[in-house]
């Protein structure tokens, strides 16, 4: 993968030798918590067509329900698994790559693939069939511009916000852990967006600095 798709790794490889603060990582993983955002609401519409407005709280995962140490061992679980994830989708792709030696065939047959897999296993292939492609798509052509980073922090924001309802009532028995799983994100979105502007200004000028 090195020899023949380096520009896919370059910012992994920054995040594995230490070099956190490279702007380019900052970069990806800012994708990423936008992808991961974008992936949780086409999810969401899809829910909400086959099973309409919730009137109870649909947990992803029951073990945010057990406090605060379950809550944050769910939260760092999501790292291996966007991490794996996103390995196999990649390598998957690498290998449609090299066989049909054109990068976007073999985004459009991963997507194909994947979202086939969802399709067959579900109840309601047509609507998660849709759901499917999109997300597929978006993870197809986020792995040949951006690499393997953006992918992997889309994957985990996906996965953490898929954890538990988003509430504003603070009186809610479960606001806690989605004030904590939301938390996490924006401030996941705040380091990523600091580092990609390398400690740049945003604006050359103070524009309240009289001339």
């Amino acid at each position: 993968m090195r020899r023949q798709w380096p520009q896919s790794l370059i910012s992994w490889t920054s995040v594995l030798t230490g070099r956190l603060r490279d702007p380019i990582v900052g970069r990806d993983v800012l994708f990423g918590v936008g992808l991961g955002i974008t992936w949780r609401l086409i999810g969401a519409i899809g829910d909400l067509i086959l099973l309409g407005p919730r009137t109870q709280p649909g947990f992803g995962q029951p073990d945010l329900l057990l406090g605060v140490r379950s809550t944050l061992g769910s939260w760092l679980l999501h790292m291996p698994n966007s991490i794996r994830g996103a390995l196999l989708i990649f390598f998957l792709l690498f290998l449609l790559r090299v066989l049909l030696r054109n990068q976007w065939l073999a985004a459009v047959v991963t997507a194909l693939f994947f979202t086939l897999l969802n399709a067959l296993s579900s109840d309601h292939p047509v609507i998660n069939g849709v759901e499917s492609m999109l997300i597929y798509v978006i993870i197809a052509i986020t792995l040949v511009r951006l690499g393997f980073l953006a992918l992997a922090a889309g994957l985990f924001v996906g996965g953490v916000l898929y954890s538990v309802p988003v509430t504003f009532d603070p009186s809610a028995w479960y606001f806690g852990s989605s004030l904590f799983m939301v938390g996490s994100v924006l401030v996941l979105a705040a380091w990523a967006f600091r580092t990609s502007i390398g400690g740049q200004r945003l604006w050359k000028q103070d524009p309240f600095e009289k001339r």
